[in-house]
């Protein structure tokens, strides 16, 4: 990416007003680590495999209040993880029964974990479908509002004026699987083209 338009993606970033931040977390020694800071906004966790990325993102998870993977249950080994949360107050948090953000009059509903393995299954599934056009028939259509497209543009860095999703249920080893059709100027495409990140972020925004 050209720093130019990193820095433009930074920019938004920046401009953003968020309500809530994550400030920092204590694994307390859980694979080497004790305090981890971040910064306001958007941050990025970066290093080689085996560092303990993930494990950081399990205990984000864990002491959100997000349902954790095995894997994740695995990493975190019963630790109690302690986290700081800047809103219009400092919040504290841990990943113990009933003292996790969700438990603190937040509202978890806006809370979205994006797993970019689970989307690349989704659009691998979408790809390689042999009836595909008959599922498309069979499932309903949901066209995205204004407003939402304006919030999908801002999280994808894309210009879409047309967003549409249907929904492909009780797929077997994957449960519900969303298809997605965009709209560029006159540009049409769908889930099977979709960037592997495009396609990852994405918010599934149908009222279930």
């Amino acid at each position: 990416m050209r720093n130019a338009k990193e820095m433009d993606y930074w920019d938004k970033v920046y401009a953003r007003k968020y309500n809530v931040g994550l400030k920092k977390i204590n694994l307390d020694g859980l694979n080497g680590f004790d305090e981890v800071f971040f910064s306001d906004g958007i941050f990025v966790l970066c290093g080689l495999n085996g560092v303990g990325k993930s494990t950081i993102i399990a205990a984000i998870k864990d002491v959100l209040g997000l349902q954790l993977t095995e894997n994740d249950s695995y990493k975190l080994k019963n630790s109690v993880i302690k986290a700081e949360f800047q809103g219009k107050t400092m919040i504290q948090c841990t990943n113990t029964q009933y003292d996790r953000l969700i438990n603190k009059q937040y509202d978890i509903e806006n809370i979205h974990f994006l797993d970019s393995l689970v989307s690349q299954r989704y659009q691998d599934f979408c790809i390689h479908q042999k009836h595909f056009e008959d599922l498309v028939e069979q499932a309903e259509e949901y066209t995205y509002s204004d407003d939402e497209i304006i919030e999908l543009n801002y999280l994808v860095g894309k210009r879409y004026q047309e967003c549409s999703v249907r929904e492909f249920e009780d797929i077997e080893k994957l449960g519900v699987v969303p298809y997605f059709c965009v709209k560029i100027d006159d540009i049409e495409y769908d889930s099977r083209s979709m960037g592997s990140g495009e396609h990852c972020l994405i918010p599934h925004l149908i009222d279930t």
